[in-house]
């Protein structure tokens, strides 16, 4: 069980962006869910003025795709910045 009380007390370095490949991608979009639901409904909670860039967002997922090749590698596009991120890659490793 996660300590919510250490997560409300701490201050992200850099703001979450999550990048999903299609046979994660319904388990991206839960977790994208909770984690603005939770940011979103702390925000309030603590009445904070002061909150970073990109702690508080809409979505966190980064639109990206990932074509594979005849031999079944493949490569990932990822169609916007996520430089000074904190980038999570959420893959289905069996597929």
């Amino acid at each position: 069980m996660p300590n919510i009380e250490l997560l409300e007390k701490s201050m992200p370095v850099a703001p979450i962006r999550i990048a999903a490949l299609e046979g994660c991608r319904e388990l991206a979009d839960e977790v994208d869910r909770n984690l603005v639901k939770f940011r979103k409904e702390l925000v309030e909670k603590k009445g904070l003025d002061n909150i970073p860039q990109g702690y508080s967002e809409s979505s966190f997922i980064v639109d990206c795709e990932c074509p594979r090749f005849g031999t079944g590698e493949g490569k990932v596009i990822i169609k916007e910045s996520v430089r000074g991120t904190d980038l999570y890659i959420m893959v289905d490793v069996t597929n």
